[in-house]
């Protein structure tokens, strides 16, 4: 049965003349949030002078942490982010303050950092963070396949997916498309003694899928129109478009499936032509 598709929040926000890319709209947070803390420490602290005894270095950056997240975390309520970024601006400070004061080597902010590149290598350009299936959307993915399917995921992060669906679904042929650097390698590695599947370090945007017939895509709202208008343009587009979580705005799909897993994951399945 086909179920009448809806418009999440996150699509709504597209449609916001405030939006702006999530990494942007972060960083603009929080800068926003330290001037004010600045502002605060001229306007209440320096005409006063209060001597050291009164209080000290760390009671005042311990105050001064606390008035940033809590700042942060109203920011990003009134500038209406999902209700996840409200926590996660509200404790970024508190965690650097923290890190601050266990006295972390430098190395160790580098090597952090050079982790998160590696895994997020692409998310500031085309706004798709890593989004792992489990594995209760696994089997039913292998239960959609036709016989002798060649499926494509569009982002196949660790490999979870094509690795499982390859167990199960021996009589198919699997191919992953993975731009991030670590997880790509990583996933190469882990699918090496599976000779159904083969990867690609490369975006599916920059390549013609038509020797796919079964597309899967976990990304985000951003690129489903560009997707479909993608394969709408291909002379030999895939058969069947399968989307975890995000619908192709103003398109109606032909089955919707709802997986009984903790998050309560929907499949689209869209025919494209």
């Amino acid at each position: 049965m086909v179920k009448k598709s809806t418009v999440t929040p996150d699509e709504k926000q597209l449609d916001s003349p405030l939006t702006l890319p999530k990494t942007t709209r972060s960083l603009l947070i929080q800068a926003i949030a330290i001037q004010l803390v600045s502002a605060a420490i001229v306007w209440l602290c320096l005409p006063f002078a209060l001597p050291d005894t009164v209080f000290t270095l760390p009671a005042i950056l311990a105050g001064l942490t606390l008035l940033h997240a809590l700042l942060a975390g109203l920011l990003s309520w009134l500038w209406a982010s999902p209700q996840w970024w409200h926590l996660i601006h509200t404790l970024v400070p508190i965690c650097l303050y923290a890190a601050y004061q266990a006295h972390l080597p430098g190395w160790l902010y580098l090597l952090l950092f050079l982790i998160t590149l590696l895994l997020y290598w692409n998310t500031a350009r085309n706004r798709v963070p890593l989004y792992l299936s489990n594995i209760a959307t696994c089997d039913e993915l292998a239960k959609l396949l036709p016989q002798g399917a060649h499926f494509a995921d569009l982002g196949s992060g660790t490999g979870r997916v094509l690795k499982h669906l390859a167990k199960l679904r021996p009589d198919c042929q699997f191919s992953g498309f993975e731009t991030a650097p670590l997880t790509y390698f990583y996933s190469r590695w882990s699918c090496r003694m599976y000779p159904n599947i083969v990867m690609h370090r490369e975006s599916f945007e920059r390549r013609t899928l038509h020797e796919f017939n079964v597309l899967y895509a976990f990304l985000s709202p951003q690129p489903m129109p560009s997707l479909w208008q993608k394969l709408q343009t291909e002379k030999k587009a895939a058969q069947l478009l399968i989307s975890n979580s995000f619908i192709v705005p103003g398109v109606k799909p032909r089955k919707v499936c709802k997986i009984a897993d903790r998050r309560q994951t929907t499949l689209y399945l869209y025919d494209v032509k």
